[in-house]
């Protein structure tokens, strides 16, 4: 006897027959695609059918040929007044007619809900001075291509699971930038993607042998992407009167590791090196110069060193182990490597890599607690601690995941495949050969359900305990991780300080005070004595994005701003006092303010050298 598969809904109370759309905003390329509605029968078929759309992107430069593709890169850049987007615009980087944060703009995603106005100051067009701005430029791009000036309904985007409040909040803003309605449910955790988009890809008899089979099993997504490594555990059963049912377990803390990170480790350790024996004015050039000009050429380069050795790896491993495999005997070379510079152009010759080399970088990476990288102020955590991490924050073993799903661009990458089912030695893998498409096929599968059926696939929970800081610097708790979204809570009743306060500041935190994550702010427009009782009603939606509202004495007294200077999670007090000094840095450059501009980097460069960052040290004495 079949089991139901899919949550079932009677098709006479269909809400709608419309097209349904899923949209991977990714840190390296963007997908959009639909399911037309009407084109779905579940009574023949629980594949849904995906259909995705292409794209035109064009090159400032006449000699490039125009591109049509389902991917378009991440990347805008403006050129003689004319804003480009796209993959045609990839091999620009470090170009010397396009300024990084100037005039082209990419890895903007790892700045969304950052609290900096403006972000880049020496950008071309106030249009693009925030990466929220940036973010709503492309889906704009891509809408027009395709629907013109018609607003986009039904639509479903895909964030990092482990996305905070205003990292959401941006990529809302950034999709009615794009006339893409707003609704409640429209953002949809990367991972959970993953899995929707593979289980739709699966033959209706492997869906029914899953749900023949399957009962209450872990299944870890590793959705490496090229920007972020974003990490879930989810719950997948299937209930004979109801079809799938799946929550999340866990939710990995934000990680900005993803593939770019691989490539900027082999230019900076393996191409760089190459450069410089053929650069005998190396000593000469400045810091900026390095980590915007010439590493970005050379990311370039790496990348298709890293596409290639990949390939060859993925040939010559077949069926076998990675251990069984003589990596030292496959080697890929790129040819023509030139690096632009100063004028110059140097040429690198034919660069090859072998499997190897390449393993050896990967390995850093990989294996240990966290790796820093030599020519930019950035650590990062390893996958192997990351998925540490996310099975002891689901209080489980390694032993208790059953599933292991690999997806995202950087999934095609056979030793980070081999590596991870080494580590999770009792799981089952899980692969696609197109595990860069998933996430958006998946948006689109729940963007279906969600619209046409009123169905939710997935129970989305909180990822972390949110609490916040009280005065004796006690944390206390609002809500427990692991609780179902959407909820209502509310702060425990405070009192004023003092009848003088003009302000309610509200320090939240994630799982303790060592880790803030933004600002309760609100103004008192009124007096209010000693005694006046201050309450804060929160919101937790089901996309995780905070609305709250502040009481004095049951009266409401204004919407409270949740400010979130953070982004990426914890800061030290030291890095905080450094983020307001860089936002009013930018503040100067708008107004053009010359004086406090080179005040502030004065004391930036204090400021770095106290706490030991050496390369913020130079960057900034170099700006200064």
């Amino acid at each position: 006897m079949s089991n139901i598969i899919y949550p079932s809904s009677n098709t006479n109370q269909l809400l709608k027959q419309e097209n349904c759309y899923g949209i991977d905003l990714g840190t390296t390329s963007t997908l959009v695609c639909y399911v037309d509605a009407k084109s779905v029968d579940l009574t023949k078929s629980v594949k849904i059918p995906i259909q995705f759309l292409s794209v035109k992107q064009e090159s400032p430069f006449e000699y490039d040929q125009t591109i049509e593709d389902v991917k378009v890169a991440s990347i805008v850049a403006i050129y003689d007044g004319k804003p480009y987007v796209g993959n045609n615009l990839y091999h620009l980087k470090g170009n010397t007619e396009f300024i990084y944060k100037k005039n082209i703009f990419y890895h903007w995603k790892l700045e969304l809900g950052i609290d900096l106005d403006t972000m880049y100051p020496d950008a071309i067009t106030p249009k693009l001075n925030m990466p929220f701005k940036i973010a709503g430029g492309i889906l704009n791009y891509i809408r027009i291509q395709h629907f013109k000036n018609e607003t986009l309904n039904n639509t479903i985007i895909t964030v990092p699971a482990s996305f905070q409040a205003n990292q959401r909040i941006d990529v809302i803003k950034a999709a009615e930038m794009a006339k893409i309605k707003a609704s409640e449910n429209m953002l949809l955790d990367e991972p959970n993607a993953a899995f929707l988009g593979y289980f739709n890809r699966l033959e209706n008899l492997e869906k029914q042998n899953w749900a023949n089979d399957v009962r209450n099993k872990n299944i870890l997504v590793i959705d490496f992407g090229g920007g972020t490594l974003d990490l879930s555990i989810l719950n997948v059963d299937f209930r004979k009167d109801t079809g799938i049912a799946i929550s999340n377990r866990a939710i990995s803390r934000y990680s900005d590791l993803g593939g770019q990170d691989i490539d900027r480790l082999i230019a900076e350790e393996f191409l760089l090196p190459i450069f410089k024996k053929k650069s005998p004015n190396f000593d000469l050039i400045s810091n900026a110069d390095l980590s915007e000009i010439i590493l970005p050429q050379l990311s370039v380069i790496a990348e298709n060193l890293k596409i290639g050795i990949c390939n060859r790896i993925s040939l010559k491993l077949g069926e076998q182990k990675l251990e069984d495999i003589n990596l030292k005997s496959i080697d890929f070379t790129q040819k023509e490597c030139i690096v632009n510079y100063n004028n110059q152009s140097f040429d690198l010759e034919s660069i090859k890599i072998t499997g190897d080399e390449f393993n050896s970088y990967f390995l850093k990476i990989f294996n240990g607690k966290n790796f820093s990288f030599k020519y930019c102020d950035k650590t990062v955590s390893t996958i192997s601690q990351s998925i540490n991490d996310i099975i002891e924050k689901a209080d489980l073993t390694l032993q208790d995941i059953q599933y292991v799903l690999f997806a995202g661009g950087s999934s095609f990458n056979p030793l980070l495949n081999s590596l991870c089912t080494k580590k999770l030695n009792e799981a089952i893998p899980l692969s696609s050969h197109e595990p860069d498409k998933l996430v958006a096929e998946g948006a689109a599968v729940y963007s279906y359900f969600l619209n046409i059926h009123n169905i939710s696939l997935i129970k989305p929970i909180t990822s972390d305990t949110i609490g916040v800081r009280l005065k004796d610097n006690r944390f206390y708790p609002i809500i427990e991780k692991g609780k179902p979204l959407p909820q209502e809570v509310s702060v425990p009743d405070f009192r004023l300080q003092s009848n003088l306060n003009s302000k309610v500041i509200v320090p939240v935190c994630i799982n303790g005070v060592d880790f803030p994550i933004g600002t309760i702010r609100c103004d008192l427009d009124a007096f209010y004595d000693m005694d006046t009782i201050i309450k804060i009603n929160a919101t937790i939606s089901a996309d995780k994005v905070f609305a709250l509202k502040v009481f004095a004495n049951e009266t409401l007294i204004g919407d409270a701003v949740f400010e979130n200077p953070f982004g990426l999670g914890k800061m030290s007090e030291e890095e905080i006092e450094i983020h307001k000094l860089k936002k009013d840095l930018n503040t100067a450059k708008a107004e053009q303010n010359t004086k406090d501009e080179r005040k502030i980097l004065r004391s930036l460069i204090w400021k770095h050298y106290d706490n030991g960052n050496n390369i913020g040290t130079i960057e900034t004495a170099e700006l200064f």
